[in-house]
């Protein structure tokens, strides 16, 4: 009899840290996705910005040679 319980109780045990690791693999995958999508959009705003930043300036240098008009309008 008590050598039945003990076995009924380190079965639960090992059920219950099985669901933990479980868990911990789910919220590992969560984790991963949310950096890959973070990420993600660092890289695409700092590609933004590095094309964009040098187009804005050259646009503004080229309207002050061809229309005369001021670099801060």
């Amino acid at each position: 009899m008590f050598f039945r319980l003990t076995e009924i109780i380190i079965m639960c045990l090992t059920l219950v840290g099985k669901q933990k690791e479980s868990e911990e693999n789910i919220m590992n995958a969560g984790m991963i996705i949310i950096s890959i999508i973070g990420g993600t959009s660092g890289i695409l705003s700092t590609i933004y910005l590095l094309f964009s930043l040098p187009a804005v300036i050259i646009w503004k240098i080229y309207r002050r040679f061809r229309f005369g008009y001021s670099l801060f309008n």
